[in-house]
């Protein structure tokens, strides 16, 4: 069916018009402001009344408001036009409007005059404005509970009704939808972040398609559903959705540390959290991030601790070996001291030769660089160490520290 095909507003003018006197309803007449109330059934936002205002003051009313009287007789309610009622009375401060008063057919029902009006305000409404997103959510849900309630009252109405919809708003039957979707799916809380035109239509269709006890897992505060992007709820639903996959544990039983690595993962980067959605199940005992993590799962706790302990004890006693060389390296340096003290030679005699650009004395004395190397380490040559030895006075095998001769090696047998 084409939009030519069906008319909405047609529909309900003619409905409206039938329901309606001719001439004495037309006629515009001047009504206190303070007489009109608010339809209750206008949930569009009152956004643009000082431009609104200032074009009423330019170029004057060019629509006078529609007004129903109510039943008390002395007041009326707004059936079409509440802007530009807000920017005459609120902005303008003008004490009385333009307005033209429609009194419903008292040939028809109260329920079908109620539904036609309610249809006019929407209809109005939709015309003279561009809805937002949150708007055209609620126009869609009520347009679909008003039209079945004039069905229910014998009033016909021309094809399916989601087609009849989409005609309607003029949308697109997948974008109608997609907001019927978040209309009917998002959880109270962020609906109303939508309603007030802070989430953007993408974010509240990617949440509104998670079950309520996943949106409010997935999107945890008001601010992170203004904040987040659609991508990143879709992502956290799915890396959600992957740690908590049912698998087994390697002590026993099935894992329930799912919820946990996914409050630890999810704000990392893929190379960091947990699982990698096209990989293996996660398992904490074969992460090799659970030494750094603090929250690895408690059945994996104690091999995490023993494998804490031995990296400890590890490095223990490489620190012990380090020790045990510096010492070594002292007492072998103290010892040739001893020796170029004995055949007089000072730290300051310029054949001692430097060793990897630093003088022999900053060896000797302080030792602070190279503090491990012996002296042989440090000197690097034999024929190095042959010029040191020949300058003491002493043989190379004193010098090093070798004055008892090497074991023979062992005889083969």
């Amino acid at each position: 069916m084409s939009r030519k095909d069906f008319n909405l507003r047609e529909i309900v003018n003619k409905a409206m018009d039938q329901a309606t006197p001719a001439a004495p309803a037309e006629s515009v007449e001047q009504i206190p402001a303070a007489k009109i109330t608010p339809n209750e059934h206008n949930f569009y936002g009152m956004r643009g009344l000082d431009d609104l205002a200032a074009s009423i003051e330019l170029t004057g009313l060019l629509h006078p408001i529609i007004l129903r009287p109510n039943p008390s007789g002395d007041s009326y309610t707004i059936v079409d036009g509440e802007r530009r009622f807000r920017a005459m009375s609120e902005v303008l401060g003008l004490d009385t409007v333009p307005a033209i008063i429609r009194t419903p057919d008292a040939a028809k029902t109260d329920a079908v005059n109620a539904i036609l009006e309610e249809l006019a305000l929407l209809e109005a409404n939709r015309q003279n404005r561009k809805a937002n997103p949150a708007e055209l959510s609620k126009e869609a849900e009520r347009y679909k509970e008003l039209l079945i309630q004039l069905k229910e009252n014998g009033v016909e109405i021309p094809g399916r009704l989601r087609d009849v919809l989409a005609q309607a708003l003029d949308v697109s039957a997948s974008k109608l939808a997609r907001l019927q979707k978040i209309r009917g799916s998002l959880v109270p809380e962020y609906l109303a972040v939508f309603d007030a035109g802070e989430m953007a239509e993408s974010v509240a269709y990617a949440i509104a398609q998670l079950d309520a006890n996943t949106q409010r897992f997935v999107v945890e505060s008001e601010k992170d559903a203004k904040t987040l992007a659609a991508y990143e709820v879709a992502e956290r639903a799915k890396y959600l959705t992957a740690c908590t996959a049912r698998r087994d544990c390697p002590y026993g039983g099935a894992c329930t540390w799912g919820v946990k690595m996914y409050d630890v993962g999810k704000n990392k980067s893929a190379y960091q959290k947990c699982t990698n959605f096209s990989g293996p199940a996660p398992c904490c005992q074969d992460c090799s991030h659970a030494m750094d993590c603090s929250t690895v799962c408690l059945m994996a706790q104690h091999d995490v601790d023993l494998a804490k302990q031995a990296k400890k004890d590890e490095k223990a006693r490489k620190e012990q070996l380090r020790a045990q060389k510096r010492d070594a390296a002292t007492k072998d340096w103290e010892r040739v001291a001893g020796i170029r003290a004995g055949a007089g030679i000072s730290l300051d005699d310029p054949r001692l030769p430097t060793i990897n650009g630093i003088a022999w004395a900053e060896w000797e004395e302080r030792n602070v660089i190279y503090d491990s190397f012996a002296v042989c380490d440090a000197l690097s040559t034999i024929r190095k160490a042959v010029e040191v030895a020949d300058l003491f006075g002493v043989s190379l095998d004193e010098f090093v520290g070798r004055t008892v001769p090497a074991a023979p090696p062992e005889e083969k047998k």
